[in-house]
Order: C-alpha cells, then structure tokens, then sequence
C-alpha cells in the first residue's frame, strides 16, 4: 500500500461510536487474560468489544432468515451469554481473532435455541448492550443486492465495515479534541483515494497553499491507517498478523 492509497471508510456507523468509548486500551487478549486476573476489567473490555461490532452477529442473523424483532432477541440473548454466562471460559483454547470466536459461538448459540420459545423477549428488563434494530435495518437496505453471497460472507463485510467506521471515527475526534473539527470536514473526502484529487479546492476552502492541503491530506491518511490497524489489532490474539488480517479486510469489501 503506498503512502498516498488510504484504507477507504464505510458508511455504516455504530450504536455506540468509538468517540464515545472511554476505555480505549482494550485488547482481545486482554478480554481472554483478564478475566481470571481482574474480571471486572475483562467484563468491561468485553461489554465495549460486543457494543462496537454488534452490527455484524445481528446481520448474521438477519440473512439466516429471522425477522428484524426476533433477530434483535437473539442478539440480546446471545450477549446476554457472552457476558453474564462465561462464555470466554474456553477462549485460551480458541484463541484468535475475535470476529471468529464471536460467528462461531453466535452459531453454537444459534442451534441451540428458538426465536420464539428461548430469545430474550424485549421488555423482560434485561439490556445487555444497546442495539438500534432500526438503523440496523436502514444499513442492511442500503447495502448492495450480492445474490453469492451466504450469512457468513455478509458477516465477514459487514465486521470489515464496522472496523473501518469506527477507525473513522476516533480520527474524528482526534481534529475536533484539537478544534479542527471543519478541516476534518473538508479533508474526510480525500480519505476515498482518487488520483485526479482536487487539492486546489481543498486548499481554498482552509485558507492554505496548494503544498499545505497535499501535506494535510497526506497525514490525514497516513493517521486514519495507523487508525485502522490498531483497531484491528485490538481484535486480534496474540502473534496473530495485522498485515493479514488487513488484507482479510479488503478482501470482505471487494
């Protein structure tokens, strides 16, 4: 990847933003290494993993046929596990990335039960995380028709998309904890790498040379993947490559 290409963000956002989030060391390993250690930390890791990229299961169970209502029960109740039942007990023997270990415990959970007889039945006064059923459903319309793709490809772009929204924005926050909110504003465009770029009109608009937006955009991209691979660090085990995991990425979006 050349110092110019940047990794393009997605549309679709999270319930609960990444800006929003205060606790921003969080590690998949520390979800598995905590836990014996201090499980108050490991809950709280994990309660924030689950919030980030619940986006993803929810659709999984979506395209395996299940109403929009039922689909949120499931998802309620398959975190209701996660995070009440020790469903992490035996991820020192699974462990690795944390989108495998959450599709194949979502499906162990899956089998296991029946929409209408064991979900987790809205109003019941259990709310594991927060899940925003309706913006789910408005992001599943606007994602393009791909009649080859199964469940478990759909989950795999759609954990790809999560990653790289949220990477957005926490460099978001980044300009406006600086108060540069509206340059972020006016440079965001360029994060969607063309090579007939206008700079010129980049640098009209923030009041600088032709140079100055070039080296802007530069560093904007530059961040925005330095962004993005801690981000997919933080879901990774140890000695897992960031570089392959990357190149997963692209490859879910392509």
């Amino acid at each position: 990847m050349s110092d110019d290409r940047s990794i393009p963000p997605q549309s679709p956002g999270v319930a609960n933003t990444a800006k929003d989030r205060g606790f921003h060391t969080t590690r998949w390993s520390l979800v598995i290494n905590a836990r014996s250690v201090d499980p108050e930390q490991s809950e709280r890791a994990l309660a924030e993993l689950c919030q980030s990229y619940w986006y993803p299961l929810y659709g999984f169970v979506r395209a395996r046929g299940a109403s929009p209502e039922d689909a949120e029960d499931l998802t309620q109740g398959f975190f209701e596990q996660v995070l009440r039942l020790d469903t992490f007990s035996r991820a020192d023997e699974d462990r690795g990335k944390l989108r495998t270990f959450l599709l194949g415990s979502l499906k162990k959970y899956l089998a296991n039960e029946h929409a209408k007889k064991n979900a987790v039945k809205r109003g019941a006064g259990i709310s594991v995380i927060s899940l925003d059923r309706e913006w789910a459903e408005s992001q599943i319309k606007l994602e393009p028709a791909d009649p080859r793709a199964d469940s478990a490809a759909l989950f795999e772009r759609r954990w790809a998309m999560t990653l790289l929204k949220t990477s957005l924005e926490i460099l978001e926050d980044e300009f406006k904890k600086r108060g540069a909110g509206e340059k972020f504003e006016v440079l965001e465009p360029f994060l969607l790498w063309h090579k007939d770029d206008d700079y010129q009109s980049a640098a009209d608009a923030l009041s600088i040379s032709l140079g100055a937006a070039k080296v802007a955009v530069h560093r904007l991209r530059k961040r925005y993947r330095e962004i993005a691979r801690q981000e997919i660090a933080e879901t990774l085990g140890e000695g897992e490559d960031i570089d392959n995991e990357l190149r997963h990425i692209f490859s879910a979006l392509s």
